[in-house]
């Protein structure tokens, strides 16, 4: 179940349920990322103070990285659903959300990354986490590979959660000159002397791929719908919508009224608000 490889070099665990909460530590001197064997993630960066770039979908309250916490469905992961075309079937790399028993699993932590080998009705897929030397950003690479011996029509959706970034603002959208999806929020502040303190934060999020995707949704709501993590309402879809997420008003008025009025935050970006009109 846990032993050694490499002459010591990594440690492996063949099961994901064995130990639930067993997991590795990767870090570099502006960033650290706690991971567990079943995908979920507890990551800081400094700026200077330690801050965050993957959230709750709540309030959260802030503390240091803490061991052995406890998780939840909705705790910030690095979760790959492996969607089955032809069969609807479907299960999650490395493990949660989907909870399918895999037929074979291994989790490796070494010095310098961690790996997962996941095999699910006839489909290996192998994950590699690392970090930049001296950068704030999680390097993955994702493998997936047919063995069943049969041609095979698969989907796989990687889902990193971004999270409840901030109650004054915060929006997602798909960059096509970056190649990936861009977040962006306002930290919270009240008093605003704050303002000074926060306006310089690095408040962006960003979720970039080698290969460009055929879809993509950025609404957390609307890939969820009523199918919960285990089975979202997007994935049963041929394919996803490709929303943004936004702040966004909508008024319906009277006739020979002529004009609608809305306010909005305080927003690092014009277009995080809108208005409709009716005449």
């Amino acid at each position: 179940m846990l032993y050694p490889t490499e002459n010591g070099a990594r440690y492996e665990l063949t099961s994901p349920t064995a130990m639930p909460q067993a997991g590795g530590f990767l870090w570099n001197r502006r960033m650290m990322i706690q991971m567990t064997c079943r995908g979920y993630a507890t990551a800081q960066f400094m700026q200077p103070e330690p801050a965050k770039y993957s959230y709750a979908p709540n309030l959260e309250a802030k503390t240091f990285m803490q061991p052995e916490q406890a998780y939840y469905a909705h705790h910030p992961g690095r979760f790959f659903y492996v969607k089955d075309e032809e069969t609807g079937e479907l299960f999650s790399a490395p493990h949660e959300p989907v909870r399918a028993q895999p037929d074979r699993f291994v989790f490796s932590t070494g010095r310098s990354d961690l790996a997962w080998t996941v095999e699910k009705l006839g489909v290996r897929v192998e994950l590699r986490l690392a970090l930049p030397v001296d950068d704030v950003a999680e390097l993955w690479t994702l493998e997936v590979t047919n063995i069943s011996g049969r041609p095979r029509k698969l989907s796989v959706y990687p889902y990193f959660v971004i999270g409840y970034m901030s109650w004054m603002n915060q929006s997602a959208e798909v960059r096509n000159d970056l190649g990936g999806i861009v977040a962006t929020c306002v930290t919270p502040y009240q008093k605003l002397n704050d303002y000074w303190k926060v306006k310089t934060f690095k408040d962006k999020t960003y979720f970039l791929a080698e290969n460009a995707p055929d879809a993509w949704e950025t609404n957390q709501n609307q890939f969820e719908g009523e199918g919960g993590l285990q089975y979202p309402d997007a994935v049963k879809r041929d394919v996803l919508a490709g929303g943004d997420a936004r702040y966004a008003w909508r008024s319906t008025l009277a006739p020979r009224r002529a004009s609608a009025s809305c306010s909005a935050p305080r927003s690092t970006t014009p277009r995080s608000a809108r208005c409709a009109n009716a005449t």
